[in-house]
């Protein structure tokens, strides 16, 4: 029987692989290759960087497991945390 370590965060993420032509994800960003493929630069629009459309400007995909993990988290934390704001702010009735 296999041994599982829950800190091994490959079995939650991925790192984010997208490439599209001269682009690529590098940490959420996207680059862009030069035409003689030596160097890579920041695509950037008026706003900033341009984020990643696969990953989201993370850097990461989820695995299913990694889904898993926060909906779970999701799942016990979010009634604890609803009962602090109430018990913290009962007039403010969220």
């Amino acid at each position: 029987m296999g041994y599982t370590d829950m800190n091994e965060i490959s079995q939650f993420e991925v790192a984010c692989k997208y490439r599209d032509g001269k682009m690529y994800c590098s940490g959420g960003h996207l680059y862009v290759l030069e035409p003689d493929n030596s160097m890579a630069t920041l695509a950037v629009m008026d706003d900033g960087p341009i984020r990643c459309p696969a990953c989201d400007g993370k850097g990461y995909i989820l695995t299913p497991a990694g889904e898993q993990l926060i909906d779970m988290i999701w799942r016990h934390t979010e009634r604890r945390v609803t009962d602090l704001v109430h018990e913290l702010r009962p007039e403010d009735g969220v």
